[in-house]
Parts: structure tokens; C-alpha cells; sequence
């Protein structure tokens, strides 16, 4: 292979690894229009999330009738409190 091959391989490569780093950045996502926290079809809709640190959220979810307040970080999913079926939209923070 001479230099001209050589230098066009690498520009394809770093080419390649640019579009998979701006396929498979954090929070982008991949199906347009289906969430996986929202999915009325069960029953189960995400309210509200926030942010505490890039590893840590607060999400209000609503599991039916019931309201749930769940924290989630590296280490799992944790339920903090239940706001009962009958939370307002007030209550809930929406």
C-alpha cells in the first residue's frame, strides 16, 4: 500500500468511529417515537424525571392508578414512596 492508501484507510476508520460516537451518545434514542418510560399500552407512564448527578434521577411514575416516587442511580432501582392513587397533580409535582 502506498501513503495515499494508507492516509485514506485511517480517514475512513476515524470516519467510522465518529458516526457510531454520534449513533451511540448518552440519551439519544435509536426508535423515534417509543420511549421505553412511556408505555400507556401497560399502564405505566413516566410523569416527571430529575436529574441529581449524571449517575442519579428521581422519577415519578405512574403505575396504573397508583403514583410512585423511585429513585435510580449505578447501583439499581429503589422505590422512595408511594403517593397512593389518589395524588394530585400538585401532589405529584406535575
Amino acid at each position: 500500500m502506498d501513503m495515499v492508501q494508507q492516509f485514506a484507510a485511517v480517514v475512513l476508520v476515524l470516519a467510522m468511529l465518529v458516526g457510531l460516537l454520534k449513533v451511540l451518545r448518552p440519551g439519544r434514542r435509536l426508535w423515534r417515537g417509543r420511549s421505553v418510560f412511556r408505555t400507556q399500552e401497560q399502564g405505566i407512564e413516566c410523569i416527571g424525571r430529575l436529574a441529581l448527578t449524571p449517575q442519579h434521577s428521581l422519577h415519578l411514575v405512574r403505575v396504573g392508578s397508583q403514583v410512585l416516587l423511585v429513585g435510580a442511580g449505578p447501583g439499581g432501582v429503589i422505590l422512595i414512596r408511594e403517593l397512593g392513587a389518589a395524588a394530585t397533580a400538585k401532589e405529584a409535582g406535575a
